[in-house]
């Protein structure tokens, strides 16, 4: 976003924002710049240019005023991880990963992204912006470029808690938190019980502290 302390500069009088790559709108700062009779906005894709567009001292020239963020596209990319497989969707059709994975959104567009597990596959959550935990649908807006990936597994490895199909650090920081009630219990992560107590405690910790240390082979 274009940064409000440029306003600061209270002699401007001219000003290229071209060659850069602003989203967001002009910050309200820039209505005191008193002497400012000429802005060139580039190509870049603002949200809101009605502040300098409002000065009546003020010429806006470039595509920016024309091609306000609202024109412009974001990114929603899907990357499927893990050993096991399923279908990622979205409502509208656009995306069917499986085959189609990434496609592009006009700016701020409503987006709903479901999974679908495999038989024999299951889902254990979402990783990137606006998407966590096992829920599904998850809504998000398209007003950045989004990469998501959700993780599908088959059988639960003893130690992986978090269910990503791999023994590590974050499993042993997960035990520990569920142990000490900071996480809530999750049928999927009693799944990965090390020693047949059902409960996730400090076996399951030290089991993914000794993998991650290489002191014992990964599960397989």
């Amino acid at each position: 976003s274009l940064p409000p302390e440029m306003a600061n500069m209270s002699q401007l009088n001219w000003l290229s924002l071209a060659g850069n790559d602003f989203i967001g709108p002009i910050p309200d700062e820039f209505s005191t710049l008193s002497l400012l009779r000429t802005i060139f906005l580039g190509s870049n894709c603002f949200s809101d240019t009605s502040v300098v567009e409002n000065m009546p001292n003020v010429t806006v020239n470039g595509a920016g005023s024309q091609s306000p963020r609202a024109a412009c596209n974001s990114t929603l990319t899907v990357i499927v991880s893990g050993n096991g497989s399923g279908i990622v969707t979205t409502a509208d059709g656009l995306i069917n990963c499986g085959p189609d994975c990434s496609e592009s959104y006009t700016y701020d567009a409503p987006v709903s992204l479901s999974v679908s597990p495999e038989t024999g596959s299951t889902f254990t959550g979402w990783f990137g912006p606006g998407c966590s935990g096992t829920a599904t649908p998850c809504p998000v807006n398209m007003d950045i470029d989004r990469i998501f990936k959700p993780t599908f597994i088959t059988g639960f490895y003893a130690g992986d808690v978090n269910g990503d199909a791999r023994v590590d650090l974050q499993d042993a920081i997960l035990s520990i938190q569920v142990a000490a009630g900071i996480v809530p219990v999750s049928p999927l992560y009693t799944q990965a019980d090390v020693d047949g107590d059902a409960k996730i405690g400090l076996a399951e910790a030290v089991q993914a502290l000794q993998v991650a240390a290489e002191l014992k082979s990964h599960p397989e």
